[in-house]
C-alpha cells in the first residue's frame, strides 16, 4: 500500500502539514493511542507538535561543527546565538515534559454555552410601485405617429410616451403585478418590419430605463398594430412572463369565491399618495409590567451560603420580578363623573369622556418615597418584607431579602426610558388608540420634556367609542408603583412557597400578582401586557372612489414582523442536566437568539357613500363567531402585498381603514373568535379566494380577499405564541427519596381489618336534575274543597303524564321543606319527586296553579343506579415516627390515605370493619430518609385532628431511591404574537416605531356588457413585475422606426411616411386621421403637394414627430410647411405646398438660379400702392439657436442644439430659438433652416398691397415671384430735412445745394412747391426728389378681391442679387455665418 504524504500543497505552493482548511484534522488512530498511553489531551498533542514545528533542529549532514548563523532581526551574532540555544533547550524542556507520562487530572468546573439561533439577516428583495402614470382622459387628443426610417439612413425613427388606457395592479404575496395597456397611435402601425417585430422588444422603455435591461421573467410585453383585443400569442418572444389568463391576458381578472373569474370592463389603477399609512404602532404601557433581559442563574456546589443567597437574590430580580412601569391611565371621567374600575371586563368609552393618563416622577407621601421609588429595595425588617428561611424556623434570614448586591439600577434605567417614551409620545392634538377607543391628546400639564423629578399628567378626549382599562383603583399609580410584593405563607408555608437552587438556598419566589396562588387579575395595579388594554399611537388610512364604478380594488403593502434578541431559552438543559452540572461545578451559559418571528396586526374595513360623516364596519357576517377583523401575518422585515376587493353598487364610496389592538383578543373575551387572515396569493396552500357579505344603511358589498376566512384565534393554539420563548418541560432525578410507603406484613398499599370485607357499590335512587321543560309539573289535586283537614290526606298529579300519587302527612303549603321524599311517581323505571327549586335556583312561587289557588311545583328526576361507598377520610396524612424511630427524615412524609368503615354490625369502633389504601403524596415526600424495610419503625396515625379514623396506628415500611420528578415548562412571553405591549426589551415588534400597512395602489374598475376592441389603435401591453430596480411607472415608451400608415404621392398604396407634405395631405383628406369630412381630397391640390413631397425627398427635409394634442390643422400645416421651406397656399380653393426657394428638375434648391417671375406690374395697370416697412424691432438680426433631435435606435432621443449667427451682426444680437425637436432629426435641415431664416430677416424689410385687373393676375397664385416696376418713389427711405432761418441745412444726409427737393413752409397755407435746395426759402422743410424708377421682385403673399372689380395683391420683398438676379437670401451661406455646435 502506497503510503500517505506527510505534507500537502498549500495554493501558493508551500508545504504543509495535512490539516482541515479550518481547523485541525482529526487524529489518527496511532495519534489517539500516543495520546492515551502518555495521557495527552489532544489539545496537548496539538500543542506538542505545533511547538516542534516552530523550531526545526535538524541541519544537514555535515554541517554540525559549523556556525548556525542566521540574518534575524538581532543586533549581534552572540545574542543571536544565546537565543537560539536558549530555544532549543526550552523546546527540548517543553517536548520532554509533553512526552512524559502524567496521572489523570482531578475533573474540574467549566463553562458551557449553549447553542446559538440566529435567523436570516438578508432576504429577498422586495418592492412595489411606488406611482404609476395616470390614465388618458376622456376627450384627449389620440396621438397621430409619422416616422420612417426607410426614406434615408441615419435619419428619421421616434421615441414615442404613451398614454394609458387600462390600468390594474395585483397583488403577488412578496411582489406587486401591473398590467397596463399603452396607447401610441390612431391609425395602423406595421408590426413586422423584415420579419422581425415592431416596435422592437429593445426599443421599449420605461422612464429613461429601456425594458430589456430588466428580468425578462418579469416581463410580458405585448403590441397590438391596428386595433382589436391583445391575444396571448403575440406576447414577444424576448419577455418571458406568462400572463395568468390564457387567451385574452389583459381581460379583467376579479377574484371570486374559491377562485378568479374575468369580467368585461375597465379598470383604472392609481397610486395614492395621502392618508396612505394605517395601523397602531409606539405602544405605551397601561400600568403593565416590564422584566429584565432573562438569564440562566445558577447555584455552584462548594459555594457558601452568602454566595448561594447572592445567586437566589439575582434569579429572583431576573426571573421572577415583574416590574412596574410606572404609568398608565388613572381614571376615566364622564360628564364630571369618576368612571369606576373594572377587573373583569373593560368599560365602554362613549364620545366625549375624558381619560387621564399618568407617567410617575418623584412623588411623596405614601409607599413611594423618592425619584426613583426604590421600593425595591425596602428595609427588611419591615412588616410584610421579611423572608423566612425555612431552615431557620422561627427566625428570619434577611440576607435573604432585596436584590444586593445586584441592585436596581437597571431597572430604574429601563423603566425611566419607557417613561421618557411615554411622553415623547403624546402630543396635544394627535389621535390614539386607548383599547379599541380613539382619543385626542387635548392637554399636558407641563410642557417641559420628562424628567424623573417631576411627574406629568395627560387628558385626552374620546373621539371614537370602544372599550378601555383603568387599571388603578384609587385613581393614582402609588399601589402600582409599590411592586414588587411577594407572597409569604408564614412559618407553616410548604416548599412550595419557596424555591432552593441546588445548595438548597430557599427564597420567596411567588409575586403577588395575577397567576400566581389564588391572586386574581389586577392584583396591587399590576399588569402582563396581555390582560389589559394599552395605549398606541394610531394612523387611519381611507381611499376615496374617484369616479363611479362597480369594483374597488385595494393593494395593501405591509411589514409585519417581531425581532428576538434574547437568550435562547429553547436551548435551556433540562433539570436533570442542570443538576449534573452543578454536581461537576460547571456553570452554564445560555446561547443568544437574533431572528425574526411571526407577529400579527388586526385592522377593521369601513365604508361609506362619500358624503356621509359615518363609518360603517363591514364584518364577516357569514362565518360564526366572528370578528369583522382583518389580520396580516407576517415573519420578515420585507413587505408582503395583498389585495381586498370590494363589490359595490355603481357609485362612490369611501373605505376605511381602522387599526385594532392585538389585546382585543387576550383582554376582551374574544378567543376563539375568527378573523379574515390575509395570505398573499403567492402561498400555494392559500390561493383560495373567499368572500363575505356586508349590508350598510341599503347599499350591498362583496369583500373578496385570498387567505383564511375563518382563521380561530384560540387562546392555548402556538399559533399565537411562538414557541421561541419556551423553556421546554423537562424532569428531574432526586436520589434518596421515598419512593413508596407498603404495609409492613403485606407489603402492600392497603389494608383491611377482616379479610373478607371490601367497600361494595349499593343501589341508590340518583337524581338526574330539574326537568326544565314548562309542561312538566306535579300540583296537588284542586278538587278538595280543604286540604289542610286532618288527617291531612292530599292527592298529587303528574303532568303531562297524568299519574297520581297519595301521602300522608307534610303540608304542601308554600315554601315547604323544599322536597316530599313520600310523594313519588313511578314510570319506566324511573322516579318522579316535586322540588320548589327550579333547574337554577329559583324557588317556585304562591299563584303558579293554572287555578291560582294552589302550588305548582317542578319536576326532580331520578334513576336507580350503583353509587360508591363514601369513605370517612379522604385526604393527605403525616406518617408518625415510633418511639424507637431512629431514622434521619424530616418528618414531612405523606401518603394520600382513604378509609373506609362499615358500622351496620356494632357501636364499638374497634370492632367495626375497616379498609384503608394510600399512595405517597408527591408533594409532600419528605427528605432525609435512609433507612429501608421492617425496623423503619413509621406509622400511619389512627387519630387526625381528634378524630379516629382507624382502630390503631399501621405499622408501615419505606422504599428509598432515585424518583424522577416532571419540571413543567414555560413561555416567558405568552402571546407575544398578537400582544400590543412587550415586557421585554429584546421583544421588538414592527410597529415599534411606524404604522405597518399602506395603501399601495387603487383599481377603480367598471363593468362593460362588451370588451373594449379598441379599434383603429396602436397600443401595447404588458405585464410587469415590481422589484426593488423597478418601482416607479412613470412613462411608458416605444420606438418607432415607422408610424401609422398613410397615402403615399411620391409612390403608389399606403405606407409610412416622414415626408411633411405627404403628413398634410393626410391630414386634410383622411376621414380617420384628420379632417376628410371638411376638407377631402377636392379641395387640396394633389400635384403640388407631391411635387413638394419630392422638394423634402430630394433635400433631406424630414418629419419624424407625433401629433398629440388638438390643434388648429391649418395654423399647424403653414408653421410647420415653413420649416421645410415649403409654403402653404390656397389656389383655385384648393390647399397646397410650394417650395419657397427655387429648384432644379430634380427638385433640388438651386441657389444659383433665378426665381420664376410670374407677372410683371407697373404704374400703368396698378394703383393704390401701398407699402408696409417692418419696425425696427421686428428687423432686428438675431442669433438663431436651433434645436433637432438626434436619434439612437431603439434608444432615447438627445436633443441637440446650435448656435448660428450671421457676419453681418455683431455678438450682441438677441437670440431667438427655433425649436426642431419635436420632428427634426437632421443637423442639416436644421442649419438650413435656421440660416434661411436670418438672411430672410435681414434682407426682407418691407412688404406692399396693391390694387390691379383680373387679366393682369393670370399664372398668378401665392408663392410665385413677380416684378415691380414704378417711377413712384415708394421704397427708397426718404433724405428730410430743414432749411434753417440762416440758411444752414441740417439732415441727416449730406447735401449739396443742388438736389431737387420738395418744401414747405410751416404755417403758410398752401401746396407744396418744388425747387433745388439752394434756392428753396429759408425756414422750410424739405425732402429730395427721387427720379430713379424702381424694379424690384417680390413674392406673392395673397390675391383676393378688392372693390370696383379689381384684385388686391399683396406681396413681401425678395431682394435679388443686382448682377445675377438670383434671390439674394439664398447666397453666400457658407461666408456670411458661423455655426457653434454643443
Amino acid at each position: 500500500m502506497a503510503e500517505l504524504p506527510e505534507n500537502i500543497r498549500r495554493p501558493g505552493g508551500d508545504l504543509v502539514s495535512a490539516k482541515r482548511p479550518h481547523g485541525r484534522r482529526l487524529l489518527l488512530p496511532t495519534e489517539v493511542e500516543l495520546c492515551n498511553l502518555l495521557n495527552l489531551s489532544e489539545d496537548e498533542y496539538w500543542y506538542f507538535v505545533d511547538t516542534t514545528a516552530a523550531y526545526n533542529g535538524t541541519r544537514p549532514k555535515g554541517y554540525e561543527l559549523i556556525p548556525d548563523i542566521r540574518c534575524d532581526p538581532i543586533s549581534s551574532l552572540i545574542t543571536t546565538k544565546v537565543l537560539v540555544q536558549i530555544g532549543i533547550a526550552v523546546a527540548a524542556a517543553t517536548v520532554s515534559y509533553l512526552l512524559t507520562p502524567k496521572p489523570k487530572e482531578q475533573k474540574q468546573g467549566g463553562s458551557k454555552r449553549t447553542a446559538d439561533s440566529i435567523g436570516n439577516k438578508r432576504f429577498a428583495p422586495q418592492a412595489a410601485f411606488d406611482s404609476v402614470q395616470e390614465l388618458a382622459i376622456l376627450g384627449d387628443a389620440i396621438p397621430l405617429i409619422f416616422a420612417n426610417t426607410d426614406e434615408k439612413s441615419g435619419y428619421g425613427g421616434i421615441r414615442v410616451n404613451s398614454q394609458l388606457l387600462w390600468s390594474q395592479f395585483l397583488s403577488m404575496g412578496k411582489y406587486q403585478q401591473l398590467k397596463v395597456l399603452g396607447l401610441f397611435s390612431l391609425g395602423q402601425i406595421p408590426t413586422k418590419i423584415n420579419g422581425v417585430n415592431h416596435p422592437n422588444y429593445e426599443g421599449f422603455g420605461i422612464g429613461d430605463t429601456l425594458l430589456n435591461t430588466y428580468n425578462s421573467h418579469k416581463v410580458g410585453l405585448y403590441f397590438k398594430g391596428n386595433g382589436g383585443r391583445i391575444a396571448s400569442s403575440q406576447r414577444y418572444p424576448s419577455s418571458d412572463l406568462e400572463a395568468h389568463n390564457s387567451g385574452d391576458p389583459f381581460i379583467l381578472t376579479i377574484p371570486t369565491s374559491g377562485s378568479s373569474t374575468t369580467h368585461k370592463g375597465f379598470s383604472g389603477a392609481r397610486n395614492p399618495s395621502t392618508q396612505v399609512t394605517f395601523g397602531a404602532y409606539a405602544p405605551v404601557p397601561n400600568a403593565q409590567i416590564v422584566k429584565l433581559p432573562y438569564e440562566l442563574v445558577l447555584s455552584v456546589r462548594g459555594a457558601s451560603k452568602a454566595a448561594g443567597y447572592d445567586t437566589a437574590r439575582k434569579r429572583k430580580k431576573i426571573e421572577f420580578a415583574h416590574w412596574p412601569s410606572r404609568c398608565g391611565v388613572i381614571k376615566v371621567t364622564r360628564n364630571g363623573s369618576l368612571r369606576p374600575r373594572t377587573t373583569t371586563a373593560p368599560i365602554d368609552a362613549q364620545v366625549n369622556d375624558v381619560v387621564e393618563y399618568q407617567v410617575v416622577g418623584g412623588l411623596t407621601g405614601g409607599q413611594i418615597k423618592n425619584t426613583l421609588q426604590r421600593v425595591y429595595d425596602t428595609n427588611p425588617h419591615e412588616e410584610g418584607y421579611q423572608e423566612q428561611d425555612a431552615r431557620e424556623k422561627g427566625g428570619y434570614n434577611f440576607d435573604a431579602w432585596g436584590y444586593k448586591p445586584h441592585g436596581v439600577d437597571d431597572v430604574d434605567s429601563m423603566t425611566i426610558s419607557i417613561r421618557e417614551n411615554a411622553d415623547a409620545l403624546f402630543a396635544k392634538g394627535e389621535q390614539y388608540l386607548f383599547g379599541t377607543a380613539v382619543m385626542q391628546c387635548t392637554q399636558i400639564n407641563d410642557p417641559v420634556p420628562y424628567t424623573t423629578e417631576k411627574g406629568k399628567g395627560y387628558v385626552f378626549k374620546v373621539v371614537e367609542a370602544g372599550r378601555i382599562d383603568i387599571p388603578v383603583a384609587n385613581a393614582n399609580l402609588a399601589t402600582h408603583c409599590d411592586n414588587p410584593r411577594w407572597h409569604d405563607p408564614g412559618p407553616s408555608r410548604n416548599k412550595e412557597a419557596a424555591y432552593s437552587l441546588s445548595d438548597r438556598t430557599p427564597i420567596l419566589y411567588k409575586q403577588i400578582i395575577s397567576g400566581i396562588e389564588n391572586y386574581g387579575r389586577g392584583q396591587r395595579d399590576l399588569y402582563y401586557g396581555h390582560d389589559i388594554y394599552t395605549c398606541q399611537k394610531v394612523a387611519f388610512a381611507t381611499v376615496s372612489n374617484n369616479r363611479d364604478c362597480h369594483i374597488t380594488e385595494i393593494g395593501i403593502k405591509s411589514k409585519v414582523f417581531k425581532q428576538m434578541r434574547f437568550s435562547n431559552v429553547n436551548s435551556q438543559p433540562g433539570q436533570d442536566a442542570l443538576d449534573r452540572a452543578y454536581e461537576d461545578r460547571t456553570q452554564i451559559q445560555l446561547g443568544q437568539v437574533d431572528r425574526y418571528l411571526p407577529r400579527m396586526s388586526f385592522f377593521m374595513l369601513q365604508a361609506r357613500r362619500i358624503g356621509q360623516t359615518t363609518w360603517y364596519d363591514m364584518k364577516n357576517s357569514t362565518v360564526s363567531n366572528h370578528t369583522g377583523l382583518f389580520a396580516v401575518r407576517g415573519n420578515s422585515p420585507e413587505f408582503q402585498y395583498n389585495t381586498i376587493t370590494i363589490e359595490q353598487p355603481l357609485g362612490q364610496f369611501e373605505y376605511r381603514f381602522k387599526p385594532y389592538p392585538g389585546n382585543y383578543f387576550t383582554r376582551d373575551g374574544n378567543f376563539e373568535k375568527r378573523v379574515n387572515l390575509l395570505v398573499p396569493t403567492t402561498d400555494e396552500n392559500y390561493k383560495t379566494m373567499h368572500h363575505f357579505t356586508s349590508n350598510i344603511r341599503g347599499d350591498r358589498f362583496n369583500v373578496i380577499f385570498p387567505g383564511i376566512e375563518d382563521q380561530i384565534i384560540s387562546e392555548n393554539d402556538p399559533f399565537i405564541s411562538n414557541k421561541d420563548w419556551n423553556i421546554e418541560a423537562s424532569q428531574r432525578i432526586e436520589r434518596g427519596q421515598v419512593q413508596s410507603v407498603k404495609y409492613d406484613r403485606t407489603n402492600a398499599t392497603e389494608w383491611r381489618s377482616h379479610r373478607d370485607y371490601t367497600p361494595q357499590p349499593t343501589g341508590q335512587w340518583v337524581s338526574k336534575g330539574i326537568i326544565n321543560n314548562p309542561s312538566w309539573r306535579i300540583k296537588y289535586n284542586d278538587s278538595i274543597t280543604n286540604p289542610f283537614v286532618t288527617p291531612p290526606d292530599y292527592i298529587w298529579n303528574l303532568y303531562p303524564l297524568e299519574l297520581d300519587a297519595k301521602a300522608s302527612g307534610g303540608d304542601p303549603g308554600f315554601p315547604g321543606a323544599g322536597r316530599w321524599p313520600n310523594v313519588f311517581f313511578l314510570h319506566n323505571g324511573k322516579r318522579y319527586q316535586p322540588t320548589q327549586i327550579d333547574s337554577a335556583g329559583n324557588p317556585t312561587k304562591e299563584g303558579d296553579h293554572p287555578d291560582g289557588k294552589y302550588y305548582l311545583f317542578y319536576v326532580e328526576v331520578f334513576e336507580w343506579e350503583n353509587v360508591a361507598p363514601t369513605p370517612i377520610f379522604d385526604d393527605s396524612v403525616a406518617i408518625i415516627h415510633g418511639p424507637d424511630y431512629d431514622n434521619d427524615g424530616d418528618g414531612n412524609l405523606h401518603v394520600e390515605l382513604t378509609v373506609y368503615r362499615d358500622d351496620t354490625e356494632t357501636s364499638d369502633i374497634e370492632e367495626m370493619k375497616y379498609y384503608a389504601k394510600w399512595n405517597l403524596d408527591l408533594q409532600n415526600r419528605g427528605s432525609g430518609y435512609k433507612t429501608e424495610g421492617n425496623g423503619s419503625n413509621l406509622f400511619i396515625p389512627a387519630i387526625v385532628s381528634g378524630v379516629q379514623i382507624l382502630p390503631a396506628p399501621l405499622q408501615v415500611d419505606i422504599v428509598v431511591g432515585e424518583i424522577t420528578i416532571d419540571v413543567p415548562g414555560k413561555n416567558l412571553n405568552r402571546f407575544d404574537v398578537i400582544k400590543d405591549w412587550n415586557i421585554y426589551e429584546g421583544d421588538i415588534n414592527s410597529n415599534k416605531n411606524e404604522p405597518e400597512h399602506q395603501i399601495s395602489f387603487v383599481n377603480e374598475i367598471l363593468k362593460t356588457d362588451v370588451a373594449a376592441q379598441y379599434t383603429d389603435l396602436a397600443y401595447a401591453g404588458l405585464v410587469i413585475n415590481s422589484s426593488k430596480e423597478w418601482t416607479n411607472f412613470s412613462q411608458f415608451s416605444a420606438y418607432f422606426k415607422k408610424g401609422i400608415e398613410i397615402e403615399r404621392l411620391i409612390t403608389s398604396g399606403t405606407s409610412s411616411s416622414n415626408l411633411f407634405p405627404e403628413i398634410a395631405y393626410s391630414l386634410l383628406t383622411s376621414s380617420k386621421i384628420g379632417a376628410g369630412e371638411l376638407v377631402g381630397t377636392v379641395s387640396v391640390d394633389k400635384d403640388s403637394m407631391t411635387d413638394a413631397a419630392k422638394f423634402c425627398k430630394a433635400n433631406d427635409f424630414f418629419w419624424d414627430g407625433v401629433i398629440s394634442s388638438k390643434l388648429n390643422l391649418r395654423d399647424f400645416i403653414f408653421e410647420h410647411a415653413g420649416y421645410c421651406l415649403l409654403d402653404f397656399t390656397i389656389i383655385g380653393g384648393k390647399f397646397s405646398l410650394k417650395p419657397t426657394v427655387p429648384i432644379n428638375g430634380s427638385f433640388e434648391i438651386d441657389k444659383n438660379k433665378k426665381p420664376d417671375i410670374k407677372c410683371l406690374f407697373t404704374d400703368g395697370n396698378i394703383n393704390d400702392l401701398q407699402v408696409a416697412f417692418l419696425s425696427p424691432e421686428e428687423r432686428q438680426l438675431f442669433k438663431a439657436a436651433v434645436l433637432y433631435r438626434k436619434e439612437t435606435e431603439n434608444g432615447f432621443p438627445e436633443t441637440k442644439s446650435m448656435l448660428i449667427r450671421s457676419t453681418f451682426g455683431t455678438d450682441k444680437d438677441p437670440i431667438e430659438t427655433f425649436d426642431l425637436s419635436g420632428f427634426c432629426t437632421s443637423k442639416e435641415q436644421a442649419k438650413t433652416f435656421a440660416k434661411y431664416a436670418i438672411n430672410l430677416r435681414r434682407l426682407s424689410d418691407h412688404g406692399i398691397t396693391f390694387k390691379t385687373a383680373p387679366q393682369y393676375i393670370q399664372h398668378l397664385g401665392p408663392g410665385d415671384y413677380f416684378r415691380l416696376v414704378s417711377e413712384v418713389t415708394h421704397t427708397s427711405r426718404f433724405r428730410n430735412g430743414a432749411k434753417l432761418d440762416d440758411g444752414t441745412i441740417v439732415s441727416k444726409d449730406d447735401m449739396t445745394g443742388s438736389e431737387t427737393v420738395y418744401y414747405w413752409i410751416p404755417g403758410r397755407e398752401g401746396e407744396i412747391r418744388t425747387s433745388t435746395l439752394s434756392q428753396a426759402p429759408a425756414g422750410c422743410l424739405f425732402t429730395v426728389k427721387n427720379s430713379t424708377t424702381e424694379n424690384k421682385v417680390y413674392k406673392c403673399e395673397t390675391i383676393s378681391y378688392g372693390e370696383e372689380g379689381l384684385i388686391e395683391v399683396s406681396g413681401s420683398y425678395a431682394p435679388t442679387e443686382a448682377s445675377t438676379g438670383y434671390l439674394s437670401v439664398l447666397q453666400n451661406w457658407d461666408v456670411n455665418f458661423s455655426v457653434i455646435e454643443d
